[in-house]
Formats: C-alpha cells, structure tokens, sequence
C-alpha cells in the first residue's frame, strides 16, 4: 500500500490534541452533604438501569480518535498496489487542429486534463514517457519518476500550426514498450488508429468552422477564397496591405461549401486577408500574401567569349559587362585558360604548365554540377592542370575542373575543345551559375506550415538571420529552413560584400488541418485506468469513517 498525498501525514499530530481537550473537559462541582446513602442507592439503580454506560465512558474517546484517524488517511489517498507495471507512455498529437475550441478549452487543454488524471492514478514509482509530434518527433520527458516535472512538462505544451504524423510518435513508443512494458495513450482528434495494443483517446466533438483556403495578390487584384466545415453563414473579410486597412467586404458562405470573391487593392509589400468572425479555429482565419522580388546580379568577364555571352543572356536576371578593372559584380568570370568563376575578384588559380592532349574527356564525376552530363564525344586538344581547389574531374592526376571556396575553376579554353557545341555545356555552367547566383526568387511567397523552405540565395550571402512570427530569431543554414511549424509572416536577413538585405515570406495553416468536423470522441483499446496496477482505498476509507460516526453518535445518545 502506498498514498498518493503524503503531505497529510502531519494531521496525526491532531490526536494528541483530542486526548488533551478529554482530559481537560469539565468535570461535576463538589457539594457537601449529610449522606451520602441515598446517592449510592440512586448511583446503584442507575448503574442497574444503564449497565453500557461505564463502557460508554471507555469507548467515546477510542471512537473519536479512530474517526479522525480514518478521515486523516482518507486525506492521504491511500492505494494497494498490485505489483503490475504501472509505466505510462504519453502520445501527443500538437497539430493545428488541436487548437479547435471546445467547451473546457481546446481539444489540447482537454488531453492535457485527461493525463493529469492518469498522472495522478500511477503509482508513486511507476514511470512516465512523454512523446510530442508537430513537424517533428520529440520526447521531452523519458521514464521519468519525477511527478512535478512531469506535470511542468504537460502543461509546457503548446499546439503547432502545422501537420502531425503520428505514425512517427508510434514507431518511437512502441520501442520504448517493448523496453519497458509499459501502456502507450495517444491524446488526438483524428480516429485513425487501430491498434490494440495502444490506447487512442479521442478528444473534442465536431466543431462548425469556417476557413479561408486561398489568398492572392497579383496586378492590382487580390483573391481570396473561404470553405466552411458544418455551418456557414456570412463572414465578414477585411483586407490590409502593409498594416492600412484596403477594403471591408462580406460574404456568404453555404453550409460545407465555398465561396470566392476579388478585391482591388494598390501595390503593397505586404497583404493580409483575415474573417473577422470568430470560430471554432482561430489560425486559419488569416493569410498573408507576399509578392516576390526576383534578384538582379551583375556578371563581369575580362575576355572574350562568345559561348559564355550567349548563355549568360538565356538569364533574364543576369547583366553581363566586359571590363578589365575591378568593377563591382555578383559574378567575375576571368579566363581564357584556366577559366574561373568566382563570387571574389581576388579568387587566384594556381595552375601548371599547358599540356596537349589528344583525347576524349573523362566521365562525369558525382558532384551535382554534373547533374545530367554525359560528355560523350567531347574531345579536349589541350588543358592546364589546375592546382587549386577541390578537384572535380581529372585526367589521370592532373584536376582538369575544381571547386573553389568561392566559385569553380576550368583548366582549358573553350576554344580547344568542342565541350561548348554539345549539350553538356549548358547543363554544367548551368549548374554553376545556379549555386553561385540562384535565379529563384529570394521571396518565397507563401506556403504551408510543415512544408520546408529553401532559399535561393547569392554565393556571398553570409550572417542569414531569420525573424519568425512569435518574435523569436534564429540563424539558418543559407539553402533550406524546415522549421515551418508557425504561420504568419517571416523576415529573413543576410549580409553580403557591400550590404545588408531583407527578405519576406508567409506561411499558413494547412486545409487539411481546418475541418473540425472530423473527429470520433471516444477511445479505443484497453483503458489505462484498468492497467493502473493499483487499487483505490479511499471508498473503503469513507465507509469504515460513515460507520464509526454511525457508532459514535449512538455511544453518545446511550450515554445522554
């Protein structure tokens, strides 16, 4: 036997008090007369009369401390233990749905009430697992005994704006069970398990909401569409563009159906889209449209070449200048042999003597700039073995192409070979071009919460910064940021050589997540409450206290 409230252990002190209080009550004044005869005879008929009573003296004060002594335990919340594992592992599910309110709060808020009451019932040793899934999975408390951080733990989480994949949280729990043994309880609003060995609790009922799916801006006009889930009815949009109010409209949605409606708007950088009624979701009640901003790069070679010119002006964001000084450019093409491009005009190639050569060029080697490339009947006259830089592609052991820290390095001049008339000569300075001067926009627009973000940024791009929609700041690596799990508006900041830039995108909640409707209150398998290991003691506890004031009160009515 164990109890779950201990600190009530100190009212036990209390019953040294009850027996002081007996002691010390009033006793019958003392009066002097002529016999005292006829008080024994009166003494000895009521004696005769009432022969419990002098037991009545003995048990009243036994009685009241039991009493008391019962109802101190029941306080104590005693347990008996059956000596069955008591080892809970929670299973989370923090996607954006989880924010639908309900009655008691949000679905979240009822999960995490729910698992407080199982916290409370698990044995004072026993020990419990919390496992969270949003965009990824995570297991901020792992068989842990520590029931203060466990509940700190339960009220810490907080539902993401994104998707959730429980699959994931499940693959790790059923691992920690075949470890532990212990009872796996997944906490969501998606009935889409069915396992019997995992406890599914359903929370929340279907809830009317209605959501906006689409929001545009594009030549003056902006789009916006909405799609309710149960109820409709009208709803009022009101569109902002760069924090000033544009246009108030209404309109009406049907019943589980969609509406649409365009609004002109003047050229912001920033347009939001929000309902103003309030519903059963609040995150997908606003969207925010971005308009990209495409980058212009300025490329500079100090020679001659016909075959890079042409193929620099397939790209529509690249200005190409002849110049033999240090003019300031994104892009610094030098050559003829070895041919560099570089995102420094102080890139220098060490390179050795020429070499001729009357052969076929080498296969391509695994690096992605060779993405696509054969080099098929591409023949080479003569080259300069490069070396500096990583090597790409040799010839023998002489690097014939190398990576630079901040560009690439050819040791050959087109002119001495027929690689520019094949097709493999776009697809690689293609390839080059792009990781040196991406031509995506630096603006990605809008997107989806749980969808990864990848950036296009210039080679020189360096102290990336991203601002996220809570206010928080984090750095990024300079290609990919997948911590999507917040909707709103991100500001991304970078320095180069000569300046600091900015850059803006949105994020929204996804339309799967808006239908509130879909949801199966309820559970599935084996309760937790019947692998609790334990049985409560405080039923039995009121009975025996019932009982003992039952017996009480007629000791003392005997005794009146």
């Amino acid at each position: 036997m164990s109890f779950l409230s201990p600190g009530f252990a100190w009212l036990f002190l209390c019953l040294p008090v009850i027996v002081i209080l007996y002691l010390l009550r009033p006793r019958h004044n003392d009066h002097p007369v002529p016999s005292t005869l006829l008080w024994q005879r009166a003494l000895a008929q009521e004696q005769a009369q009432r022969p419990l009573q002098k037991l009545r003296r003995h048990l009243l004060l036994p009685l009241q401390l039991l009493t008391s002594a019962v109802l101190i335990l029941c306080l104590m919340h005693p347990v008996l233990n059956s000596g069955k594992s008591t080892d809970m592992i929670f299973v989370f599910d923090l996607s954006a749905s989880m924010q639908t309110r309900e009655d008691g709060g949000s679905r979240l808020d009822l999960a995490r009430a729910h698992a407080l009451q199982l916290l409370d019932r698990m044995d004072p040793g026993s020990e419990v697992t919390v496992i969270t899934q949003s965009l990824s999975t995570l297991c901020p408390l792992s068989r842990s005994t520590d029931r203060v951080q466990a509940r700190r733990i339960l009220d810490g989480l907080r539902a993401q704006d994104g998707p959730a994949d429980l699959d994931a949280a499940l693959s790790l729990a059923r691992s920690l069970k075949a470890e532990t043994e212990a009872e796996i309880c997944v906490f969501t609003d998606k009935d889409t398990l069915s396992d019997p060995d995992v406890h599914l609790e359903c929370l929340g009922t279907p809830q009317n909401n209605t959501a906006m799916t689409a929001f545009d801006v594009r030549d003056g006009l902006a789009f916006v569409a909405l799609r309710a889930y149960g109820a409709g009815g009208v709803r009022t949009i009101r569109l902002t563009g760069d924090g000033t109010v544009l246009d108030v409209r209404t309109l009406e949605v049907p019943d589980n159906g969609q509406a649409s409606l365009s609004l002109a708007c003047p050229a912001c950088s920033v347009y939001t889209a929000e309902i103003l009624e309030s519903d059963a979701l609040a995150p997908d009640n606003i969207r925010h449209s971005i308009p990209g901003t495409d980058m212009h790069y300025t490329a500079v070679m100090n020679f001659d070449s016909l075959f890079l010119s042409s193929l620099l002006t397939l790209r529509s964001d690249v200005t190409v200048l002849r110049s033999d000084s240090g003019a300031e450019a994104d892009l610094y093409i030098s050559g003829p042999r070895p041919l560099v491009l570089s995102t420094s005009p102080e890139t220098a190639v060490n390179a050795g003597e020429e070499i001729s050569w009357q052969g076929r060029f080498p296969a391509p080697g695994s690096d992605p700039v060779f993405r696509a490339c054969r080099f098929q009947d591409v023949s080479l006259r003569c080259y300069v073995p490069l070396l500096s830089g990583k090597a790409l592609m040799s010839l023998g052991e002489d690097a014939l192409i190398t990576r630079l820290p901040d560009g690439f390095a050819l040791g050959f001049d087109l002119q001495d070979t027929n690689l520019a008339l094949r097709y493999d000569f776009p697809l690689l300075m293609s390839g080059m071009l792009e990781e040196l001067i991406p031509s995506t926009s630096l603006n990605t627009g809008t997107g989806e919460c749980g969808t990864a973000v990848t950036f296009a940024l210039p080679a020189s791009a360096e102290q990336l910064l991203l601002q996220c929609p809570d206010g928080t700041q984090q750095t990024v690596p300079a290609s990919r940021f997948t911590d999507t799990r917040l909707s709103g508006i991100y500001t991304l900041s970078w320095q180069d050589r000569t300046e600091s830039h900015t850059a803006r995108f949105a994020l929204s909640v996804p339309e799967s997540e808006s239908d509130t409707t879909l949801t199966a209150a309820g559970h599935s398998g084996d309760s937790p409450a019947e692998h609790s290991g334990r049985r409560d003691l405080r039923l039995i506890l009121l009975g025996v206290l019932l009982l003992l004031l039952f017996l009480e009160w007629g000791v003392y009515c005997r005794g009146a």
